[in-house]
């Protein structure tokens, strides 16, 4: 795809100073040049604050398993409060688990260091799988699109299933469009994508393949070419992914029954999508948050229907092109308007919709309101950020580092603002939208936290059980389910589901009040003293009491001196 487009050809003449950097942030000069430029952006955006945030979300699905995978070396079948966990495969949990190991260290930022990683892998391909349909520059502005919607903003920052599943599908699209254009053969095009669909199979079961086959298949019947489906590569290829996830099935099954796996599965392939009880409202209210998650780039989306966007270019790169849009559509209509969905289950479309994005962004003419409209929201949002971020300042954390980040912040705005201006617009637009997301972050990182902080359930609630309870005793948890603090407890953890397994050796004791009643109904703690220590309600179900068995010799002469 030629250089010379609305936006300007590349300068031949030779520059240097701010003029070489103006230049290399347009146009890079080299795959090294862009891929370093996406992977600082990359870094400066999600790395500021990364562990300071405790647990959210469904992080503690994530990376409980993997802790209990690194305690008992049983790496096929998760475990979660005491209980096989069937509705995921447990690729998250063995990333985790890696990254614990690998750093030594136990905590939410190596918990969530795996979802930066995969980010850069995914800017990784993009810089560099080879493509001449696909310059540098349309790379570039892909990879800004992509590491600067809100979607992408939040997830990214979590040891959520998103982000990963967003750059193992986009890679996996990439390789397969990159190889399409480039007319390799199907024992070529083929393994790469599929080895990354088997990813995808492990890491969230039926998901990936229809966000990746239905980009594929819109492709091919756009080229009128189905039968390329059918081709001994691709059945051979998809078949060993499929194979991957059965394996790891038929393994994990034999430790429990066919039918529990098979259930957990089945309930996260469809009643996660159909939910009766979903109401118009909510329904709705979804429906919407699924477009905002790629704002603010989700009102330039319309320019992909532009006659510009694709016309002029070769009749096959323009087929491919076209069927990528509607591999795109589809995919998140569909998913995006079930009822009972979420809207972060339709971000696996973002990244192709991003390198869309840049094919169009270098082939459409910036319209005088566009051009008029992005200039002001990306200069208001430099302004706002620099004045929140001193005030933040002020009001927060009026010390020295609090001042330090607020004039860098500031100096970053104003940055931003100059370097935006020096640049083609549409790319300045990119940086400065690039900028805003920085300045968000330190805000976040170093303002947003303290207030945070303040609002924390789950640290001081471990923190209570830790002070409570000593060193070397076990802290057995009654029936607990899925509970973000149990990744900030110290001491060892056990699990108990009926009155009966509570014996003699059970000192400490979390459950439910409810529970609790039950288990002393039941009759098996008579004769020993049941001291409350602690009361906390976590997210989910109910409130918790931390108690204390004493043991019954100990509870009978406690009573015969109190009587004496």
């Amino acid at each position: 795809m030629a250089n010379e487009t609305s936006e300007g050809p590349r300068p031949d003449v030779d520059v240097t100073g701010w003029r070489r950097v103006l230049s290399e942030a347009c146009d890079p000069s080299s795959a090294h040049v862009l891929f370093a430029l996406l992977a600082l952006t990359c870094l400066a955006i999600y790395l500021p604050g990364l562990g300071a945030a405790e647990l959210k979300g469904e992080e503690e699905r994530r990376i409980l398993p993997g802790l209990e995978m690194m305690r008992t070396g049983n790496w096929m079948q998760p475990m979660l409060g005491g209980e096989p966990y069937h509705t995921k495969p447990p690729l998250i949990n063995w990333i985790v688990a890696g990254s614990f190991t690998a750093t030594g260290v136990v905590s939410e930022f190596t918990a969530r260091l795996p979802s930066i990683l995969a980010m850069l892998g995914f800017l990784a391909a993009l810089a560099y799988v080879p493509c001449e349909q696909l310059s540098r520059r349309v790379r570039l502005i892909a990879g800004l699109v992509f590491l600067t919607n809100v979607g992408m903003w939040e997830k990214g920052r979590l040891i959520e299933m998103e982000a990963l599943l967003v750059c193992i599908n986009g890679a996996a699209c990439l390789f397969w469009l990159c190889a399409r254009l480039n007319d390799r053969s199907a024992w070529a095009t083929w393994p790469v994508p599929c080895l990354l669909l088997a990813a995808g199979f492990l890491l969230k079961g039926p998901a990936m393949p229809v966000f990746f086959y239905g980009l594929v298949g819109c492709v091919v019947l756009a080229e009128r070419r189905i039968r390329d489906l059918f081709h001994p590569a691709h059945l051979v290829c998809a078949g060993l992914a499929g194979a991957t996830f059965l394996l790891w099935y038929a393994t994990s099954a034999k430790q429990v029954s066919h039918g529990d796996v098979s259930h957990g599965l089945a309930h996260e392939a469809f009643n996660r999508f159909i939910d009766p009880r979903v109401t118009f409202g909510e329904w709705l209210r979804i429906g919407l948050m699924s477009f905002v998650n790629f704002t603010p780039w989700i009102f330039v989306v319309p320019m992909l229907w532009r006659r510009e966007a694709f016309d002029g270019l070769d009749d096959r790169v323009r087929r491919v092109l076209v069927g990528c849009r509607w591999g795109v559509v589809i995919p998140f209509l569909l998913i995006g308007l079930l009822p009972g969905t979420s809207a972060r289950y339709t971000m696996p479309v973002f990244p192709m919709a991003a390198l869309l994005l840049g094919v169009a962004f270098e082939r459409v003419a910036a319209g005088r309101w566009e051009t008029t409209l992005g200039r002001l929201a990306v200069q208001t949002g430099l302004a706002v950020l620099a004045v929140a971020m001193v005030a933040g300042h002020l009001v927060v954390s009026p010390t020295p580092a609090g001042f330090l980040v607020a004039t860098s912040s500031v100096v970053l705005a104003v940055g931003g603002w100059l370097w935006a201006a020096g640049l083609q617009f549409r790319v300045g637009r990119l940086w400065g939208t690039a900028t805003i997301a920085v300045v968000a972050s330190l805000g976040y990182a170093t303002f947003a936290t303290k207030l945070l902080a303040e609002r924390e359930r789950y640290r001081p609630t471990a923190a209570a059980i830790n002070r409570e309870v000593p060193d070397g005793k076990t802290v057995n948890l009654y029936a607990p389910g899925p509970q973000e603090f149990l990744f900030y407890v110290e001491r060892p953890l056990g699990y108990v589901f009926t009155p009966e397994e509570i014996d003699e050796s059970v000192e400490y004791l979390a459950v439910r009040r409810s529970d609790l009643e039950a288990v002393e109904a039941s009759g098996v703690v008579a004769g020993r003293r049941v001291e409350e220590l602690h009361e906390f309600t976590p997210r989910i179900e109910g409130d918790f009491r931390l108690v204390r068995l004493s043991p019954a010799t100990t509870a009978a002469a406690a009573d015969d001196a109190t009587r004496r």
